[in-house]
């Protein structure tokens, strides 16, 4: 997930942890030596299965060690990653609809010493797939 590739595969669920079924949310937590503003972070669709995609996430701020959070985006996705890249105009399926970064802006970018990721759900499948997740100051 942060291997600044968008050919390798993030992929986690049924079959693949030690609880089963696998539940979400999926939570990741980010910790900087020092506190960064995020300005815009993306997730990279991964190479199959559109029904894996994230569809629902917060990316929340801390400063005290995760005692608190404090909410930096959330989204509620109207269409999965494969079908945004149809809209943007990539019409066949290797060409521009997998693998591929979507951009996301913090409408209120604060410096955070950690950042936490939560997906909350995605398109109904057994499993969660990206490409990638990064983070942008």
């Amino acid at each position: 997930m942060l291997d600044n590739n968008v050919e390798t595969k993030f992929l986690v669920g049924k079959g693949f942890v030690t609880v089963d079924p696998w539940k979400f949310p999926l939570v990741c937590i980010f910790t900087f030596l020092t506190p960064q503003k995020i300005r815009i972070y993306a997730i990279g669709s991964a190479n199959d299965s559109q029904d894996r995609d994230p569809k629902e996430w917060t990316l929340e701020g801390s400063n005290d060690e995760g005692a608190t959070w404090t909410m930096m985006d959330s989204r509620l996705m109207a269409k999965n990653f494969y079908d945004q890249a149809v809209d943007l105009g990539y019409p066949e399926p290797n060409k521009g609809r997998y693998k591929r970064l979507f951009y996301y802006t913090i409408a209120n970018p604060i410096e955070y010493k950690k950042v936490r990721w939560t997906i909350k759900s995605n398109w109904g499948a057994d499993l969660l797939q990206l490409s990638e997740f990064q983070l942008f100051r």
